[in-house]
């Protein structure tokens, strides 16, 4: 599984192929996030097309470490689902006591 650090800007990046392995782009491409502290998967808004069949969604970890699982459906002709985790280590408190 892949590890980040709390506080990244994680990008994910998901392509779309027909049958014949062309790239294709699907009629509406819908993005899902569910971490450890959420149970109920939360679809996002942002996913940005790159070039035909390729796109991708940047998802915060500012508020929360843990495992992140994201889901990302393709629906038309293209009906696709890719689904994949990563990792967010938890941020170190800082100490702002001068005197240590």
């Amino acid at each position: 599984m892949k590890k980040f650090d709390q506080g990244q800007t994680v990008r994910i990046t998901v392509t779309f192929r027909d049958f014949s392995n062309a790239l294709v782009n699907p009629s509406s491409v819908s993005f899902f996030v569910q971490t450890d502290a959420d149970e109920e998967w939360t679809e996002t808004a942002g996913v940005s097309p790159d070039s035909t069949g390729i796109y991708h969604h940047d998802v915060d970890t500012v508020d929360q470490s843990g495992v992140y699982r994201w889901r990302c459906y393709g629906s038309g002709t293209t009906s696709n689902a890719i689904q994949d985790r990563f990792y967010v280590t938890p941020m170190d408190p800082v100490d702002t006591d001068p005197g240590i």
